[in-house]
């Protein structure tokens, strides 16, 4: 099936019969994608803002275009925690969830005919950690993910062939929303509605589609390895992809042992949209700037991208450092700021701190993250009188178990800190600041 532009999708001619989707085994047609996308839109009001927090990728989907062909504002928080949402409140009208447009699907209005989609009218907000403060607001035009997404086809196409996509990741984020959505709806190609976060559940799915593309994160995929027969997997995987860190070079290595050749690694972020692209072999890291994408050391030696996915042609400074190699692909140096990956989950250290500091046990608080298998998200925290008081009451266990649920508000589990250290006051340089160099020692 020839891939279509995203803006075409909703007219594209696709064969009403052919399967879209599959939910638990049960196809789901263009014709009832077309027809819910319908549905939905003649129940939205033009230039309404709508939150979409659906947890099932088939009405996600489905909300998506709904909201694009209804002229309103589509925008995707973060996460849907009730914290989150109510930080965002004036930032979207209403909220849909998956009650909400099962309900709307069930009884709608009369559906307008069906249209080309603005590629520059046609937008979606997506909110994702700064390095400070509040969640930054990242806008996207249909336009830019159409490009990526017929970039995605061109490069990469032919290796994922029909496979029905299965995905570990969720459909929330830029990786999740462009490979297990848009650009299978893009080409033509099928998509599995559930994720399979258990392994073991993943394996029997692929087991029953023949051949699969999958849709990894670098945490998920590395731990493999020792929990299913990995060569079993592979025999029927025509394109293992991983996105959101780098993938650790053992867990590349194993892949490669088992099925031919390691994932295929995408280096990108929300603002950016995809990069570049490597496979890990024999100990090499460097990246690939994607087609269309231009690459180069900027100030600071930060990586200088000028891409289509980008908003304008005005080039954009990375939070990462680069060092280019003679042939054009380049090596990862690190991030110049202060938000981390955790999971494959971006985290603003600096947004954390200042919701502990507001917290009225803690005067002052510091992060830090500590390398290890898993890397390890560390809290160092200077007590308030409260908070002394409250330590000798509870005792340790119980205010780190508090101060987690008072975070959870706001933060997925894997975001927490897992260790802290109580302190009077933060270890301070010289200039009065945080001595941020000083804090490992404490743990």
């Amino acid at each position: 099936m020839s891939a279509l532009a995203l803006e075409s999708v909703l007219i594209g001619g696709r064969d009403p019969d052919r399967v879209a989707a599959l939910r638990d085994g049960r196809p789901l047609t263009w014709r009832d994608f077309s027809d819910a996308v319908a549905g939905v839109a003649a129940t939205l009001e033009p230039g309404r803002r709508y939150a979409l927090i659906a947890a099932d990728a088939w009405l996600f989907a489905v909300a998506l275009f709904a909201v694009w062909r209804a002229d309103a504002e589509a925008m995707v928080p973060n996460n849907a925690l009730p914290a989150t949402l109510s930080g965002l409140a004036e930032s979207f009208d209403e909220a849909l969830d998956d009650a909400a447009l099962r309900a709307r699907m069930a009884s709608p209005g009369a559906p307008a005919a069906a249209r080309l989609l603005d590629g520059e009218r046609c937008r979606l907000t997506l909110f994702t950690s700064g390095s400070t403060g509040e969640p930054k607001s990242i806008v996207k035009r249909l336009r830019q993910l159409s490009a990526e997404v017929a970039v995605l086809e061109r490069s990469f196409g032919a290796q994922a062939g029909d496979a029905c996509v299965l995905a570990t990741v969720p459909h929330h984020h830029i990786y999740g929303l462009l490979f297990r959505l848009l650009w299978p709806l893009s080409a033509g190609r099928v998509f599995e509605v559930s994720p399979h976060f258990l392994p073991e559940d993943l394996l029997e799915a692929a087991a029953g589609l023949g051949e699969v593309t999958l849709i990894g994160s670098p945490a998920q995929l590395s731990r493999l390895p020792e929990l299913i027969d990995l060569p079993a997997l592979l025999s029927r995987t025509r394109l293992c992809v991983s996105s959101g860190g780098p993938l650790p070079a053992d867990a590349a290595a194993a892949f490669a042992a088992a099925g031919g050749q390691a994932p295929l690694e995408i280096f990108g972020s929300t603002e950016t949209g995809g990069v570049a692209w490597r496979r890990q072999s024999d100990g090499d890291r460097a990246w690939t700037p994607l087609p269309s994408v231009r690459c180069a050391v900027g100030e600071e030696g930060a990586l200088r991208i000028v891409s289509p996915f980008l908003p304008d042609d005005a080039p954009w400074l990375a939070s990462d450092a680069a060092e280019f190699l003679p042939d054009g692909r380049f090596l990862l140096q690190g991030r110049r700021d202060r938000v981390v990956k955790l999971a494959e989950k971006r985290l603003s250290l600096g947004e954390q701190e200042q919701r502990l500091a507001d917290h009225p046990w803690l005067d002052a608080a510091a992060l830090l993250v500590l390398p290890a298998r898993r890397d390890t998200l560390c809290a160092v925290v200077a007590l308030s009188a409260q908070g002394r008081a409250q330590l000798v009451a509870l005792g340790k266990l119980a205010t780190q178990q508090a101060l987690r649920r008072y975070l959870a508000a706001w933060y997925e589990p894997v975001l927490l800190p897992r260790r802290w250290r109580f302190v009077d006051v933060l270890p301070q340089t010289e200039r009065g600041k945080p001595d941020r160099a000083a804090m490992p020692g404490l743990f």
